[in-house]
């Protein structure tokens, strides 16, 4: 009775030992998980995978391989319906690292093999060398007390300078092929690190440890991370035909990635935002009054600031096509329709986000005392997506490529570019001698100015012509500056500046005239003007 007693304890402590042996059992699985969709911020990258595996209850471990080293904090998210998410957690697993583009296993095996070559050509070098300095080293011909005969003499030295010819060609030879190799061998490794620009050991290793109950089926985990050594940035093509025809702009992403990962065949979302700046709002410290008491600084040290403008009231965007978008408080996200492919090559990779019109008014201005060329001058409305995407521009003017420009906000929402030099239309600046003249009156001297700008346009249509010219401006009580002539100018007398806003025919040639006096005291001098 007894022995069955201690057989049924033995035998319950076995059960128990099994059961809870099922239950804290970790089975690991080495799972897929590919990249599903990829949010893009400015300088960072959200990466959402997914698996899908057969697994019964228990606690399993999940290992993803060949991950981003890149990954910010080491920190990934993972959640399911499935069951409980124990752990998450990232390694390194140098074991794991991802098999080599064949591209580059062959140029790697094409310079071991140069490099095998230039090692013999060496050592055939370095073997001639040393025949050489053993032939020289043994120069002494005959004994000490009796030399050689006149002709065993000569077919010693015939045999002696053959020798060294056949050295000098050799080592002439083996330099030049020497040389060859060593040249392909640069071309070989230029190309290799080209491939390799972005191709990092993927080492990393995901495990996730999770908990599941009910019986065999298909569970679903999501997974996503932030990697670095990603970013984008807005790239404008404006096109502008006639000042009778909206100007046309397309927005695109130019996206480029080194992350080791390849996204390929994802969902993209481009955001204007960036998670690692502007988390924390600003806060002022106290502004105390006190009395100034300078500080020497270091000549070489310099701090530069500057403030963001800020973005005007929200406009109509009937005009924006194809990709949709979404604007909340802090970006505008786009969202990409398709699957994109961007691969870890550092390369830069472009996507078209919009398309649309604004109105654009043309006109041309020209400052003579600096140029005479004619420029044309575009003027737009600035929207809410430019206000936002400030950007470099390329712009094309009747379908030519005028030049790249940077596209920022501007306080009075408007856009002001120049498109180019109208080579039919001039302004010519010149000075009218026997009206530049000193004079002097009692303590007083007095110059005068007197300069004429002849205007001529050679277009076959009116154009419309702002010009821009100046008058000095006194900073001083004992300088006067009149204005005496000035062709019906607008005058800013503050900024001595003069505008002219003319309709000018085609064909034809308008004279403006403008002059002034500037008196000082005649024992100063003025600076040039």
């Amino acid at each position: 009775m007894k022995q069955v007693f201690i057989y049924s304890r033995f035998s319950l402590l076995l059960v128990i030992l099994f059961s809870m042996k099922n239950t804290m059992a970790k089975e690991n699985h080495q799972v897929q998980a590919p990249i599903q969709k990829v949010h893009v911020f400015r300088t960072q990258a959200l990466v959402q995978r997914s698996i899908h595996v057969e697994l019964e209850a228990g606690i399993h471990r999940l290992h993803i391989e060949q991950v981003s080293p890149y990954i910010v904090n080491n920190h990934v998210e993972a959640n399911t319906e499935s069951g409980k998410i124990l752990a998450v957690q990232v390694f390194n697993n140098f074991l794991n690292e991802k098999d080599k583009l064949p591209a580059v296993q062959a140029l790697e095996d094409s310079v071991q093999t140069v490099q095998a070559a230039i090692n013999e050509l060496q050592a055939d070098l370095e073997s001639i060398q040393m025949q050489k300095e053993v032939l020289m080293s043994n120069k002494v011909i005959g004994g000490a007390q009796s030399g050689l005969k006149a002709d065993e003499l000569e077919d010693v030295l015939l045999v002696f300078q053959k020798k060294l010819a056949e050295f000098k060609t050799e080592i002439t030879q083996i330099n030049l092929s020497k040389s060859k190799l060593n040249a392909l061998l640069e071309k070989l490794k230029l190309q290799l690190n080209a491939i390799q620009e972005g191709n990092v050991a993927l080492n990393n290793e995901i495990v996730i440890t999770l908990e599941l109950g009910g019986p065999l089926a298909i569970r679903t985990i999501a997974i996503q991370y932030l990697v670095d050594h990603v970013s984008w940035k807005p790239v404008y093509d404006l096109s502008i035909a006639n000042a009778n025809a909206p100007a046309q702009f397309v927005l695109n992403a130019s996206i480029s990635q080194a992350s080791g990962e390849n996204w390929e065949n994802v969902q993209m979302q481009l955001a204007t935002n960036d998670p690692v700046i502007g988390m924390e709002k600003p806060e002022l410290s106290t502004l105390f009054a006190t009395f100034y008491n300078p500080i020497p600084m270091p000549k070489l040290s310099m701090a530069y600031g500057s403030e963001a403008a800020m973005a005007p009231a929200a406009k109509d965007q009937n005009n924006w096509v194809d990709v949709p978008t979404v604007q909340n408080e802090i970006a505008l996200t786009f969202e990409i329709p398709g699957l994109q492919s961007v691969y870890s090559d550092n390369k830069s990779y472009t996507v078209q986000l919009k398309q649309f019109q604004l109105p654009v008014e043309l006109s041309y201005a020209v400052v003579p005392k600096l140029s005479e060329s004619v420029y044309v001058m575009a003027k737009l409305p600035i929207d809410e997506l430019l206000a936002q995407l400030n950007a470099e521009a390329k712009i094309y003017y009747n379908n030519l490529y005028a030049g790249t420009v940077y596209i920022q906000n501007t306080p009075n929402d408007t856009l002001v570019l120049t498109l180019g030099k109208d080579q039919r239309l001039t302004c010519k600046r010149s000075k009218v001698k026997e009206m530049s003249s000193k004079s002097f009156f009692g303590g007083t001297k007095t110059e005068s100015r007197k300069y004429e700008l002849l205007i001529h346009n050679g277009a076959a249509q009116a154009i419309q012509l702002k010009i821009e010219d100046q008058i000095p401006v006194s900073t001083d009580k004992e300088i006067a500056v009149v204005l005496k002539e000035a062709s019906g100018a607008q005058i800013d007398a503050e900024q001595g500046k003069l505008n002219w806003l003319l309709n000018v025919k085609p064909n034809e040639t308008l004279k403006l005239q403008f002059s002034f006096d500037v008196s000082y005291p005649s024992n100063r001098q003025l600076n040039p003007f």
